[in-house]
């Protein structure tokens, strides 16, 4: 390989590399800066979809809790 073919070589993967790095660049979300760890926790929560075996064991969990709840000490007192 002569020198002026080896320099076009080294500058057609040069632009390679950067077409790759500038396509990997647009795909990266926008950084997005919170004034606190409270806000960046509810957008999180809001932007994160919960796994459905995890909404159907917390739905089934309170569920069990509101018919294991106690009555309450006035029913129990004058039997309601």
């Amino acid at each position: 390989m002569n020198g002026k073919s080896k320099l076009t070589h080294q500058n057609q993967e040069h632009q390679q590399e950067q077409s790759a790095l500038q396509a990997h660049t647009r795909q990266r979300p926008a950084a997005h800066e919170f004034p606190n760890v409270e806000e960046m926790l509810r957008y999180d929560a809001a932007h994160t979809p919960l796994p459905a075996a995890v909404t159907d064991r917390v739905a089934a969990s309170v569920e069990r809790e509101r018919l294991r709840a106690p009555r309450v000490w006035w029913k129990r007192l004058f039997g309601k």
